[in-house]
């Protein structure tokens, strides 16, 4: 065989095709590719086997640099899979645990909206070694799912009888049916709002028109319901606290609530407090879950005036390379498990995920 095929079998074709191992991310195991994937790559190196045998060296050259080049995008899009995988968040939440500074039961709200066996492993875990102080904890993290297994967990709070707020938090996003009647008999009036959180059945504006209705001034927590939602409804609530309450209500209230909203009205709101370090926290939480250059531009200003701890809790909801590295950088660098934990929740992802299915829902229903 040539120098030129030795070096090409040295960096690739010896590698165990159904293995891939990233050497520059944070990936702790070799990813598996599928059948598909692997034969795909055996087709490929067959035919430049089969073309150095016959000796077409510029063939085989070719069919091995296709190799090469077919191998490093299915690296990258395994890296990226896994980067986005609820097993990436549960390893980096079992990394805070292990690093100390935060109880099991807090870094659980890390698992929010997570459905893997792995997720439900360890909020089991946590709740039977803290079943009293762990219980809002783990009804927190299973806010949003919408299957067998949360729906029986639910059912066990009841049983049991959990504090309302635990029911509450745990029907958070969901909007469905079954989570209206058991919203209806469970809850209190302020939980059955913010259980509303993402929802836009005319249920959940039902709810939110009532609480206004009856609380008048004092109502303006209807907005901490409308994180994710950024349709004119949600605006039209938005403009009517702002106009009767003043602009002390718009950055206390409405600018937090704008969590995953990227509106040109949701930038508008944003672009006022730029430069405002009191409304740094607020700027932050309305960044949940947006990935785009704006939102990055506002958090490298967190970053350049030294608000490390802002700029964490403005990743909440972000899964990009980007978003990770920074999480691992800080983490290494020793910054606490109990801030970093922010980077991955906080009380407005549940309303951006509920934002995310409803979009999930409507690219199939049109497909």
């Amino acid at each position: 065989m040539s120098e030129q095929f030795e070096q090409i079998n040295n960096q690739v074709v010896d590698t165990e095709i159904g293995k891939i191992n990233p050497s520059d991310t944070e990936v702790p195991a070799p990813i598996n590719l599928t059948e598909d994937e692997d034969g795909g790559l055996s087709d490929i190196l067959r035919q430049a086997k089969l073309a150095e045998r016959n000796g077409d060296s510029q063939s085989a050259a070719n069919f091995y640099e296709n190799y090469k080049i077919a191998y490093q995008k299915l690296r990258e899009t395994k890296e990226i899979e896994y980067l986005e995988s609820e097993d990436r968040k549960i390893d980096f939440v079992e990394k805070l645990i292990a690093a100390g500074g935060i109880l099991p039961r807090a870094a659980v709200l890390g698992l929010t909206g997570l459905d893997s066996s792995r997720a439900w492993e360890l909020r089991e875990k946590m709740l039977s070694e803290d079943p009293e102080n762990g219980r809002s904890f783990y009804a927190a993290s299973i806010g949003g799912l919408d299957n067998e297994k949360a729906w029986e967990a639910r059912e066990n709070m009841i049983a049991e009888k959990w504090d309302h707020s635990a029911i509450e938090a745990s029907l958070r996003g969901l909007d469905s049916e079954k989570a209206w009647e058991m919203r209806n008999s469970h809850t209190r009036a302020y939980g059955k709002l913010m259980s509303t959180l993402g929802c836009v059945s005319p249920e959940a504006w039902g709810v939110r028109n009532e609480f206004i209705n009856h609380f008048g001034s004092g109502s303006i927590s209807a907005l901490e319901s409308l994180a994710g939602i950024d349709d004119d409804q949600a605006w039209s609530l938005r403009n009517k606290f702002t106009k009767s309450a003043g602009l002390a209500v718009e950055t206390d209230a409405l600018l937090k609530e704008l969590a995953g909203c990227s509106s040109e009205m949701a930038w508008a709101v944003r672009n006022k407090y730029l430069f405002s370090s009191q409304k740094a926290e607020s700027l932050a939480l309305s960044l949940t879950g947006i990935d785009d250059e704006n939102a990055w531009a506002i958090r490298q200003r967190f970053l350049a005036s030294g608000q490390q701890g802002t700029f964490i809790q403005s990743l909440a909801g972000v899964d990009s390379k980007k978003a990770w590295d920074d999480r691992e950088k800080f983490l290494a660098e020793g910054m606490g498990s109990a801030i970093l934990i922010k980077s991955l929740e906080n009380n407005f992802l549940v309303g951006i995920q509920a934002d995310q299915r409803r979009k999930i829902s409507k690219i199939t229903e049109e497909k």
